[in-house]
């Protein structure tokens, strides 16, 4: 294949300085409790849905995620 290279390559890098990223955002202090009014699933999941969407897309069962 014209332009790959014909061996190894092998490439030396210096780290020359970290950026630092943003600071986290601090977790709400109510959260030691489920709130009252949250939904909990047979297994023990416990979600509550803060504002609904407005899209009209929505996943069905048959569709599959992948992580990469």
């Amino acid at each position: 294949m014209a332009g790959k290279p014909a061996g190894m390559l092998v490439f030396d890098i210096e780290l020359l300085s970290i950026t630092p990223g943003p600071k986290p955002i601090p977790a709400p202090a109510d959260v030691a409790t489920p709130p009252a009014d949250a939904t909990k699933t047979t297994s023990g999941l416990v979600s509550k849905v803060l504002k609904h969407g407005t899209g009209t897309d929505h996943p069905s069962t048959r569709i599959r995620c992948r992580s990469t």
